[in-house]
């Protein structure tokens, strides 16, 4: 059952690491996989969920995103979007964008990444228990470098040292949930007027939201397709196994 789902697409990167392969002037949402914009896969992908009445789409944009709203505009798109004036970091964008455009929940999603899932079965295994944040993860064979998620009591912790389950960027949370972990991390009510000013940008998911508490999750296995196009060895492994993850689910 969807009741008020708002899907936000990150999209506010500057794809410098694929910049020599793409070519300066594409965005890497737009960037050309066997011949098609990512984009349009994308948006393939995530008809499941926007072809329902309860969910809209918003993209959140910051660097180079006049080429973005010409092709979203051109391919009559049904979306909304919100320009950030400066890199506010990812749980920062997400919180001008549910400013800009309220809903009940929203689902958060990097626009550089593609994973096989059921997006419609998570959404409904985050209604079970939505006063938590609902984390997409994989388990990766090595740790992450990085840092990632640990699994304790049934719940997801975050980590900052080594771990095997790393998060895809993608989550649920309510708007009720978002507004108290803005303003456990900020100590600022969350308002227009207190965004405008909070000079603590860039906020990040994983530090400054989902890792502020446990969470709820799945963890997908090592198997599991999942493509991030951002790295120029994933971009090129992606020509070939992007039309495969959609052609999956056909």
């Amino acid at each position: 059952m969807f009741n008020d789902l708002g899907i936000i697409i990150l999209s506010g990167g500057f794809g410098t690491r694929i910049r020599n392969t793409i070519g300066n002037d594409v965005p890497k949402i737009l960037a050309p996989i066997n011949k098609k914009p990512f984009l349009d896969y994308f948006l393939d992908w995530l008809k499941p969920l926007t072809n329902n009445k309860g969910a809209t789409l918003t993209f959140s944009f910051h660097h180079n995103y006049h080429p973005i709203i010409k092709y979203i505009k051109d391919k009559k798109v049904r979306c909304s979007y919100v320009i950030d004036e400066k890199a506010y970091g990812t749980f920062g964008a997400l919180c001008n964008s549910a400013l800009k455009f309220k809903k009940k929940e929203y689902l958060v999603l990097n626009g550089d990444t593609i994973f096989k899932a059921d997006l419609r079965l998570l959404y409904d295994k985050f209604l079970i228990e939505k006063n938590l944040p609902f984390l997409v993860l994989k388990e990766q064979s090595t740790d992450n470098r990085y840092g990632g998620y640990v699994l304790k009591n049934a719940k997801f912790i975050y980590s900052k040292y080594n771990s095997k389950l790393i998060s895809l960027g993608a989550y649920f949370i309510t708007h009720q949930e978002l507004i108290r972990r803005w303003e456990k991390s900020t100590d600022l009510p969350f308002s227009n007027n207190s965004f405008r000013n909070f000079e603590g940008f860039p906020l990040m998911n994983d530090e400054n939201c989902l890792g502020l508490e446990p969470i709820n999750g799945i963890c997908l296995k090592k198997n599991v397709a999942f493509i991030d196009i951002g790295l120029k060895d994933t971009f090129l492994k992606a020509q070939s196994e992007i039309p495969q993850i959609m052609k999956s689910y056909n």
